[in-house]
């Protein structure tokens, strides 16, 4: 990727329809998050901007390429390639895990050992022996794991919701689920993408 387009990469800002809130004031207490896989995760860290009872203060990832464009976007956090280093941290109350789901198991067991809260994307294990590894790891150390349930959250999905609690499309009389595909072009800016002034 050449250097002009990697410089263009970047949270999309305006969505037509969409209403964008405003960066939201630091409350006086925070939970302080530890961010490991910026693909994904890179959204939680610009996501908690906006938060009033959690900030990102470090993060971490294996591609220096995805640390240097989490980078150019938030240079206050701590990064590292290190998952060890980002766990040592004293400043990192909660591991955020937005990495490939065969590890998640791992990782959550390691972060729970360092004495960390974690938060992970789904899926949350592929096997027994993870979801045995987390168990046993969460009853030795009374670390709490929540599983992050994104797009329920997302304000195209929350407004349905609502017209449909209120009553406004009728009684519900067929539901059809599709996956939902990684969506790329939510974690970049593309030309076709509408700008802040659109």
């Amino acid at each position: 990727m050449d250097e002009s387009a990697r410089c263009r990469m970047g949270f999309i800002e305006h969505i037509p329809g969409i209403r964008r809130e405003p960066p939201r004031r630091p409350a006086p207490v925070q939970k302080r998050i530890g961010v490991v896989g910026l693909h994904e995760g890179r959204t939680l860290v610009l996501g908690l901007d906006r938060a009033t009872k959690a900030r990102a203060v470090a993060a971490c990832d294996l591609n220096a390429e995805k640390i240097e464009a989490a980078r150019r976007e938030r240079p206050d956090l701590f990064y590292t390639r290190e998952y060890a280093e980002l766990l040592a941290r004293p400043d990192v109350d909660v591991v955020a895990i937005y990495t490939p789901d065969p590890i998640h198991g791992a990782q959550i067991a390691q972060a729970f050992e360092a004495g960390k809260d974690v938060i992970c994307t789904k899926p949350l294990v592929n096997s027994m022996a993870g979801a045995r590894l987390i168990r046993e790891a969460g009853r030795r150390t009374g670390r709490k794991l929540f599983v992050g349930q994104s797009t329920r959250f997302f304000e195209p999905f929350a407004r349905q919701r609502r017209a449909f609690e209120a009553g406004e499309v009728g009684d519900l009389e067929l539901a059809d689920a599709h996956y939902i595909h990684r969506m790329d072009w939510f974690y970049e800016k593309s030309p076709w993408a509408a700008g802040a002034t659109d």
